[in-house]
């Protein structure tokens, strides 16, 4: 599934009817709801496997409590900037100067 966009409801159709194996969803947290669960629901063939990557915006936002904290259904990874060895060590220095507030 390749979707540009996902902030609205009805966002989703763009995809309808579409059958994966995987789905990868770049910043999750900006997805509608609805078209969250409606890629979800496109995982029909294969080992059916979705990856995400986020920053959740608040310890309440729906795709932390439904998805991040619900254990039982998924497997959460949690890795920061410091993690990826390819990450050249002026570009940390420089992300934590830009946002060390």
């Amino acid at each position: 599934v390749n979707l540009y966009g996902g902030d609205k409801a009805s966002d989703f159709e763009r995809f309808r009817g579409s059958n994966s194996a995987i789905i990868y969803i770049n910043e999750a947290t900006t997805l509608h709801k609805e078209t969250l669960i409606e890629c979800l629901k496109r995982l029909r063939v294969g080992k059916q496997t979705i990856i995400f990557d986020t920053n959740p915006d608040h310890p309440e936002h729906y795709f932390k409590t439904d998805y991040i904290d619900n254990t039982n259904t998924y497997f959460t990874y949690n890795f920061t900037t410091y993690d990826n060895a390819l990450i050249p060590a002026d570009f940390i220095k420089t992300q934590e100067q830009l946002y060390k507030d």
